[in-house]
């Protein structure tokens, strides 16, 4: 009987192990995900920026172009 009560607990404490790793492991991804987005947004607010303070007309010169680079 012994026996029996403590592989239980060894079971549900290994359960909760599992739980809070697979928690953790979505927390990150999760993380992980929205830094990219963070990255991309950044992009597309650096280009925006620069358009608007170039404005160009048409297809960009050349100084225009290199600031956009």
């Amino acid at each position: 009987m012994k026996i029996a009560i403590g592989n239980r607990r060894s079971v549900v404490s290994f359960g909760w192990t599992v739980g809070c790793a697979a928690a953790l492991l979505l927390a990150c991804a999760a993380c992980w995900r929205s830094s990219e987005e963070r990255q991309a947004k950044n992009a597309v607010n650096a280009f925006y920026d620069v358009y608007m303070k170039v404005r160009p007309s048409g297809v960009p010169t050349k100084e225009q172009q290199a600031e956009f680079k």
